[in-house]
């Protein structure tokens, strides 16, 4: 890819129709400065740092997932400071109750299921040991330890609830637009290279030309799951939201055009294989014994009609076609 063509696409990423750049950082950093002053009115510490570090780390691209990772966090959280509650009422910080923590804390995140977030339980358990332990008059069960494991679960909640509240009221995301885009450039490269292998068979044709074409297209595969993920993402966005309905009436029509791309790419890779294939069983110098010209050209033809066809799928997923448009050429 040349240089200019990278920065065209890098530009359409950050630009694309539907998308407000710098959104989410706008909203992210709202959630953590009202997070603190939240967490500040309450005295939960002398620096309530953990509620806009919550914030942070709950803030996501969709309300679905937001509130799955503040469910796990708040998990984390709360089972780290259980653990070194257990284990600050029998003693200070010490090597093997540090151990104790770390071990319990890891072995408790992984029954819950925490994923990522299994070293929370660890970290939370350990700062929360750690500030029992230097605080002045410690003993074992003393007050200065409830408060501490209070005032850590207490900011984690406000930073999670300051954080879903954010995404909820500020222009909560449905991501229709960045997965008809991901749709129609699947579209594109598709359709480039049927156009490009329709041109190379009507040419000069050998064996190290269809083990291109079969890598080329092989490649295709990861755009075909990154237009995947962007529906998903689409689809994630809805559950949840406060107006899903613009997602419910696109959705059908994108998923439909997508399935359209996948049984696409999957037969133009197995035409590559096919043709790289039935390319062994002649002499490498005598190609034409494989494939005479008449048949590439034909097969040419038929590339290209194909590529043809792949246009109609994105009139599928950007706007409703006229009626047997697609049929027709599909």
């Amino acid at each position: 890819m040349s240089r200019p063509d990278g920065l065209r696409r890098a530009w359409a990423a950050c630009f694309r129709r539907g998308r407000t750049p710098g959104l989410r950082t706008v909203k992210t950093t709202l959630a953590a400065v009202v997070s603190f002053q939240v967490a500040d009115l309450f005295h939960t510490s002398a620096q309530p740092i953990l509620a806009p570090l919550t914030a942070l780390l709950v803030v996501q691209l969709t309300l679905y997932k937001t509130l799955t990772s503040v469910l796990d966090r708040v998990g984390a959280v709360v089972s780290g400071v259980l653990v070194a509650v257990g284990v600050a009422t029998l003693t200070g910080l010490t090597w093997w109750s540090l151990g104790a923590v770390v071990g319990l804390s890891l072995v408790l995140g992984r029954l819950l299921r925490l994923g990522s977030n299994l070293a929370e339980v660890a970290i939370s358990a350990m700062l929360v040991l750690a500030a029992a332990s230097t605080s002045v008059g410690f003993t074992p069960g003393s007050p200065n330890l409830e408060m501490t494991a209070t005032g850590r679960v207490v900011e984690t909640l406000i930073g999670a609830a300051v954080g879903i509240l954010v995404n909820l009221v500020v222009a909560p995301p449905l991501y229709i637009q960045p997965a008809g885009d991901a749709i129609g450039e699947l579209v594109g490269k598709l359709s480039d290279f049927a156009r490009e292998m329709a041109t190379a068979l009507r040419g000069e044709w050998s064996r190290a030309a269809a083990d291109a074409f079969l890598d080329g297209a092989r490649r295709l595969g990861s755009e075909v799951a990154r237009a995947d993920e962007h529906l998903a993402r689409t689809e994630e966005s809805a559950r949840l939201h406060p107006r899903p309905g613009p997602v419910r009436e696109a959705q059908p029509r994108l998923r439909t055009a997508l399935t359209c791309l996948e049984h696409s790419y999957v037969s133009l890779r197995n035409l590559c294989r096919a043709v790289l294939d039935r390319s062994y069983f002649v002499p490498d110098g005598d190609l034409d014994g494989a494939y005479h010209p008449e048949v590439r050209a034909a097969l040419a033809q038929v590339l290209e009609a194909f590529a043809d066809a792949l246009h109609t799928v994105d009139l599928i997923a950007t706007e409703d076609p006229p009626a047997g448009s697609a049929h027709e050429l599909l």
